[in-house]
C-alpha cells in the first residue's frame, strides 16, 4: 500500500518539477544514476509521511480494508481492484486537502508545485530553500 501511494506521489512530484522547468534527474539527496529521477525522489521525501504514510495508516487503523482485499500471487501480495480504488481515492483526496502553509490555505498538490518552484529559485540564487515540514 505504501509503495502504491509513493508511486502516485511520484507522479504528482514529477509533474510539479516539470512545471518548474527543472531536471528531474539531477538530485541533491539521492545519488545521480542514469535513468534515476533523483530530484523527484528528493522532493518526495518532504511529503511522503504527510500524504502517503498518514493516509495508509489511517485506512488501516479505521479498518477500511478486509483480509480479502489482499491476494497472494506468485509470492507477492496484491491489492484487489476495490482496495486499489479506495487507496487511490484516499491519496488523491489527501492531495486535495487544504492546510495552513505560509499563513494561507493551500492544497498539498499546490504546495508540491510551490516547493518545486522554490528549488528553481534557490538554484538561481534568488531565494533560500526551506523544506516543507509538518509534525505528525
Amino acid at each position: 500500500m505504501l509503495n502504491y501511494g509513493y508511486a502516485i506521489l511520484q507522479g504528482e512530484t514529477w509533474r510539479a518539477i516539470y512545471l518548474a522547468s527543472l531536471d528531474p534527474y539531477c538530485g541533491f539527496l539521492h545519488a545521480d544514476r542514469y535513468g534515476r529521477i533523483s530530484l523527484v525522489f528528493d522532493l518526495i521525501e518532504e511529503f511522503r509521511q504527510q500524504i502517503v504514510d498518514k493516509t495508509v495508516l489511517s485506512l488501516i487503523n479505521k479498518k477500511q480494508f478486509k483480509l480479502d482485499d489482499f491476494q497472494f500471487k506468485d509470492g507477492m501480495m496484491i491489492l484487489s481492484q476495490k482496495a486499489r480504488k479506495k487507496l487511490i481515492s484516499s491519496i488523491y483526496s489527501k492531495l486535495s486537502n487544504k492546510i495552513k502553509f505560509n499563513e494561507k490555505e493551500f492544497k498539498y498538490s499546490n504546495i508540491i508545485v510551490h516547493q518545486s518552484q522554490l528549488v528553481g529559485k534557490y538554484l538561481e540564487g534568488k531565494e533560500k530553500y526551506t523544506g516543507f515540514y509538518l509534525r505528525w
